[in-house]
Parts: C-alpha cells; structure tokens; sequence
C-alpha cells in the first residue's frame, strides 16, 4: 500500500533549528519553556558578538589576520541575530504563507500520485539533508578543535606551554584563560555558534522546503497542460450528423473544457498568492 505523505514532512528539519533557537516554525508558540531557550540563546548570542566585535577592533591596527578573522564571525553573527529577528517578528507572515501551502497540498493518494510528491520529498530530503551535514560539520569542528588541540598537546606531546584557547577569539575582561571560568566561556562560546548555526540553517532550510513545493505544483500545472487536449476542436473535425446536434454537442464539450482550463487557471492564481 502506498504511503500517504504529511504536509509536516517537508518541515521536519526547518522545524528542529527553530526549535534550538527558541522559535516556533508552524502553528502556536511552543510555551515558557520555549521562550527560555530563546531568550538564553539570543544573550549568549549577544555576549559573544560583543567579546569578538572588540577583540576584533582591537587588533586591527597590529595583526590584520587575526582581526580578519574575528570579524569574519562577527558578519556570521550579524546575520544570525538579523534571522532570528526574522523568525520572531514575521511568525505570523510565516503561518499566513505556511498555511496557503498547506490548504493546496495534495491530500488524497490519488492526488499525490498525480503530483509526484513521492519525487519531490526525496528531492527535497537529500537536498535539506547535505546541506544540514556540511554545516554541523563546521560548527562541529570550530567547537572542538581547540579542546581536542589542548588535550592532544597535554596528554599525547606531554607539552605544557600551550595557552588555553577559546573556539573563537574574543575579548573578556579578565584572565578567564587560567581561571576555572575558562570552561564557562568555551560552553558560552559552543552554544553560540550551534545557535548562530541553527538560525542560518533554518531559514535556508524552510526557504528550500517552501521553493520545492513551489516547484512541484507548477510542474504539475505544466505536465496538466501538456496533457491537456480540447474535446471541442477534435470534435468539430470528426463529429457528422445533423447540424444542430453537432453544435449541441459542441457547445456541451466546450463547455467541458472551459471548466477545465479554469479549474487550472484556478489552481495556479492560488499558487502564485
């Protein structure tokens, strides 16, 4: 027995990074809870912003690359704090557009055998999918790299002149590097990135879930054009008989297939809102 599909599945991954940012994707807000999350990772968020912004200011004037560098995740944070704004404040733009999609997906087995839906959910998957592996294997990396570089250098080279060090360089106010707030700080930093991450990767990942549907319904409104083939013309070349019987009949099936065309022109306008 085929599977009937849920509109939900082409949400799955959008819905989880909204979730780790404190957002809700689709329907009423998740609750209190919910709202910690967020307000927890926008502040940390912002510390973080901050303590680079400054570190990279700093170090303009004496190392160009350092501060390049710095500067860099403050660009990746910017943007992040601009989709988190983004998933907040246009969360009822977001039902408002979700909801039209929702109300032309195909329900019926019938209905998403005609579309192909089977096609573009995998398509959709394996896209959303690789393009999710490529980012937690960047964040995953920038968050470990330091600590498994100490404990390579401590442990395995029995070497003890390497400087504690941060996933990204930052300013704070005091000598968090030999203190035990050093673990404070590398946790604040982890998360920052897994939220500025999960912000980016949302957004993208609904914009992809969204465009493929898109995409589907117009190829389908292409493959039923295509298929399309007007009762009327082909029988005012074959039908014989009395004339008005022949114009009866005609205007019946053309009748037929104005409903048809229509039933079409329908489909697509409500797409295109």
């Amino acid at each position: 027995m085929a599977t009937i599909f849920r509109f939900e599945e082409f949400l799955t991954l959008p819905s989880f990074f909204f979730h780790n940012c404190g957002a809700d994707l689709w329907g009423p807000s998740g609750g209190l809870m919910r709202r910690i999350v967020l307000f927890f990772a926008a502040t940390n968020l912002l510390i973080t912003f901050i303590a680079e912004f400054y570190y990279g200011a700093m170090k303009i004037k004496t190392d160009l690359i350092e501060a390049t560098m710095a500067l860099t995740f403050v660009a990746f944070v910017l943007v992040s704090f601009g989709k988190y704004y983004y998933m907040v404040i246009g969360k009822n733009k977001m039902d408002e557009f979700l909801n039209r999609l929702f109300a032309i997906f195909p329900r019926t087995r019938t209905q998403q055998e005609d579309i192909c839906l089977k096609y573009y959910i995998k398509y959709n998957s394996l896209v959303m999918r690789g393009y999710t592996a490529l980012f937690i294997v960047a964040i995953s990396t920038y968050n470990v790299y330091a600590l498994l570089k100490q404990f390579i250098h401590t442990n395995i080279q029995h070497k003890h002149d390497l400087e504690p060090t941060a996933p990204y360089n930052a300013y704070y106010p005091w000598d968090w590097q030999h203190h035990w707030s050093y673990y404070v700080v590398y946790l604040s930093q982890s998360f920052a990135g897994w939220h500025a991450v999960s912000a980016q990767v949302a957004l993208d990942l609904l914009l992809c879930a969204t465009a493929t549907q898109l995409i589907m319904h117009y190829d389908h409104i292409a493959r039923t054009l295509e298929k399309c083939k007007p009762k009327f013309a082909e029988a005012r070349e074959n039908t014989k008989g009395p004339h008005l019987a022949r114009v009866a009949m005609e205007l019946r099936l053309f009748d037929e297939d104005k409903r048809y065309i229509s039933g079409i022109v329908a489909y697509h306008v409500e797409v295109l809102r």
